[in-house]
């Protein structure tokens, strides 16, 4: 029979867990950043995460999803430097 952990105990537990996560994120150089973002803004970030995954998988991570965002952004940004009669279509 397995027996109960303390809440104590629990709560080392999680701690571990928190501080192997922090170094594994550490290691890879990924840094926490908060965005504040409007309810809508939430309701329709999760609606790209799920629709952008494909129907029947599971939804990208909020985190996947923005880093995607970010990566692709910068592949347009680039092609559009790389051809300078286009710069006039630097915006976002």
């Amino acid at each position: 029979m397995i027996a109960k952990k303390t809440p104590e105990q629990l709560r080392a537990d999680a701690a571990e867990r928190k501080r192997k996560s922090r170094e594994r994120l550490a290691k890879f150089g990924v840094k926490r950043v908060e965005v504040g973002l409007s309810e809508s803004e939430r309701e329709t970030l999760a609606m790209l995460c799920q629709v952008r995954a494909g129907e029947g998988k599971e939804p990208y991570s909020v985190d996947e999803y923005i880093s995607t965002l970010i990566r692709r952004d910068k592949e347009r940004l680039e092609q559009q430097l790389a051809n300078p009669a286009d710069n006039s279509r630097l915006r976002l």
